[in-house]
């Protein structure tokens, strides 16, 4: 028979083969935490704030980046919408015009921010993620300056891969 029965494999061998194994784990996580600060804008083009952003070099080629964004403070004048998206460098990672996350008010009223994207950059350089935003009427406000901390988290997730 050509088959290999767990009999036939060596101890050492299969505690190697588990060794090599990196099943999805977190290879690093880093993260910007952003004081509160007025940002607004009224154009109907993605614009990003200063300091809205996180900078991660991964590892290898094959790893994701799971990149998140939480916080609040997001305002609208009455009538107004934005919308909110992620971008890697100078690409866009949600919807080309309707990114993430819409937002609309009657009234200037706080909102939550929320975004989550698992990104494959394919790439062992430094990448940047930011988050952008844009109005379609009015005069749209992101992260108040009477609002709590921008959080945006990065993690590299290494690929499913078997070495022996």
């Amino acid at each position: 028979s050509d088959s290999v029965t767990t009999a036939k494999i060596v101890d050492d061998a299969v505690t190697a083969a588990k060794a090599a194994f990196s099943a999805g784990k977190i290879a690093q996580v880093v993260q910007t935490i952003k004081a509160p600060a007025t940002n607004s804008t009224s154009g109907s083009s993605f614009v990003t704030p200063s300091g809205a952003s996180v900078a991660i070099t991964p590892s290898a080629t094959s790893s994701k980046v799971l990149v998140s964004v939480q916080g609040g403070g997001t305002v609208a004048t009455d009538s107004a919408s934005g919308y909110f998206t992620i971008y890697r460098d100078s690409t866009n990672l949600g919807d080309s015009t309707k990114g993430f996350q819409r937002q609309y008010n009657d009234e200037r009223t706080d909102q939550p921010l929320s975004m989550q994207y698992l990104d494959s950059p394919s790439s062992t350089s430094a990448i940047t993620y930011a988050i952008y935003y844009r109005a379609t009427a009015g005069t749209i406000y992101m992260h108040d300056s009477d609002s709590g901390n921008l959080i945006i988290t990065a993690m590299e997730v290494l690929a499913w891969v078997i070495l022996f």
